[in-house]
């Protein structure tokens, strides 16, 4: 019996404004915005996860891009019988992008949150919440 494999990868970003603007020490946040993935295995099981992304709030789409183009492509067809084993796969593999890009933490949010879809995925597939 083969394990299932990641199949499918989507992001969705939202944005809703915020009646009031909230003045903090790095800016004005006039809108607060979610980016959430959707992970589909070739069973067609799904699971949720986030990618956070606080401010500058152009970063949701920038995270958004880099989860599609670059973190997604790595791990679509990969068994998800161990994400542990997984996520050290996609470690290293983002390691040297990290370095030349110097944006660590966007690279490191999109794998985080195709990390949490994929958990989700394996836990609705046992029952659980």
């Amino acid at each position: 019996m083969t394990s299932p494999t990641l199949a499918r990868v989507e992001v969705h970003v939202f944005r809703a404004p915020v009646k009031e603007p909230v003045r903090t020490s790095f800016g004005t946040m006039t809108e607060r915005v979610a980016v959430f993935v959707r992970a589909e295995d070739s069973d067609g099981a799904r699971g949720w996860g986030e990618i956070w992304s606080n401010f500058p709030t152009a970063s949701a789409e920038h995270r958004a891009r880099l989860l599609v183009d670059i973190v997604a492509p790595l791990a679509l067809g990969k068994p998800l019988d161990n994400p542990v084993a997984l996520w050290s796969e996609l470690d290293r593999a983002l390691h040297v992008l990290r370095v030349q890009s110097g944006d660590a933490g966007a690279l490191s949010a999109a794998a985080a949150g195709l990390d949490l879809a994929i958990h989700d995925l394996r836990a609705r597939k046992r029952g659980l919440p």
